[in-house]
């Protein structure tokens, strides 16, 4: 591993204190190493060098590229709505008593700490088929998009959910 101030954070530049692992991939099963870093300004997790050829590690039949099974995008009903926002840290005393009766969903816990709202600008780089992002519209969430260059095409679910076939690169200019 090379020391951590030769990592520069690929999302907010900062190159001090970044926490170097190293990883393997496991899903095809090769094993190959890869290093990856923390951000210690912003807590990204991100490969230190991305591979030339990433053809191999997603393949056009990679699981998050297939179209999930259930795309309709319900209206999210009132009382989801005041849970989500309690477990997002709003103080309402309603959606506290929810936020204690009903299970979050497991990606909830990404969010502590950064004071999001349902209509926080969320973008999913590398979403696939924006499965996550399907979820995340139905439990309430409303300003949600995703980029993958690997995808066969732009997604439209309708509802303000779409998902770009392009890098985050390309939607950064």
């Amino acid at each position: 591993m090379t020391d951590d101030t030769s990592h520069t954070c690929r999302i907010c530049g900062n190159r001090e204190g970044n926490q170097p692992f190293i990883a393997r991939e496991m899903y095809f099963g090769w094993k190959d190493q890869f290093e990856y870093f923390e951000c210690a300004n912003c807590g990204c997790v991100q490969i230190d060098r991305i591979p030339d050829d990433l053809d191999r590690y997603y393949p056009s039949h990679y699981y998050s590229y297939a179209p999930p099974a259930n795309v309709s995008i319900p209206k999210v009903p009132a009382w989801r709505r005041l849970r989500n926002r309690a477990l997002l840290g709003r103080d309402m005393p309603l959606s506290r008593l929810l936020a204690r009766l009903a299970r979050p969903p497991g990606y909830f816990s990404w969010f502590d700490g950064l004071e999001l709202d349902l209509d926080a600008r969320i973008l999913d780089v590398g979403c696939g088929a924006g499965s996550l992002l399907l979820r995340m519209r139905k439990a309430g969430f409303s300003n949600l998009s995703g980029v993958d260059p690997y995808i066969s095409g732009d997604i439209d679910y309708g509802n303000g959910l779409r998902i770009r076939k392009s890098s985050l690169a390309d939607i950064v200019d």
